[in-house]
């Protein structure tokens, strides 16, 4: 039997109150429907869905609830992909995807905040890439390495926040942790896709 909206609901409110115990962010959340309109979801299979029960042991605190749920989840989420093999490679595509849980295009309705989370499974490299809107990470499990344009490498796990500002490169280097990520971005072209470095 598919998710119910109200189960995409109590996934939103706990996504929320995670940003708003993170004082890095708690001031973005400000700017977040309270009930959000619900513009539905259908679910797109990805492979990773096959492995994501090793997850939640690798959260905490009040992220552990939030992972649970992705995971009880994940047959009925719409699941994404940027890319495609001929830039990443095999072993890439099959072990990371993303969903939108608040856009322009749902699943939950905002014309100015695109929420979404991530997952990338060991080991696996996310190759330096860039986008226009603003963008701020929470990780959520596991952790990884970010290496950002003008910043020292950061290694990163449950409860960092990690910020980018519009158009600069980033990388994330997972090779001895899985991650599960929040990532809050605004500004211009929210469904325009990250473009990676080609050269």
């Amino acid at each position: 039997m598919a998710a119910s909206e109200g189960a995409f609901r109590n996934l939103y409110a706990d996504a929320v109150e995670i940003l708003n115990n993170s004082t890095a962010l708690a001031p973005l959340s400000n700017d977040l429907p309270k009930i959000p309109e619900w513009l539905g979801a259908t679910p797109v299979y990805l492979p990773i869905i096959e492995k994501l029960t090793r997850l939640p042991q690798q959260a905490s605190g009040r992220s552990r609830n939030l992972v649970d749920q992705i995971v009880q989840l994940a047959p009925d989420i719409p699941w994404q992909q940027t890319y495609v093999e001929e830039q990443v490679g095999k072993h890439y595509l099959q072990n990371y995807g993303w969903f939108n849980l608040l856009s322009p295009e749902g699943m939950f309705y905002s014309e100015t905040i695109r929420i979404s989370i991530g997952v990338w499974l060991k080991p696996i490299f996310y190759l330096e890439h860039s986008h226009e809107p603003e963008e701020d990470y929470l990780i959520l499990a596991g952790g990884g390495l970010f290496r950002s344009e003008g910043c020292a490498p950061r290694q990163c796990g449950v409860g960092d926040t990690v910020h980018h500002t519009s158009n600069q490169r980033h990388s994330i280097d997972m090779a001895d942790s899985d991650m599960v990520a929040l990532a809050f971005w605004r500004g211009k072209n929210l469904m325009r896709r990250a473009t990676l470095k080609t050269s």
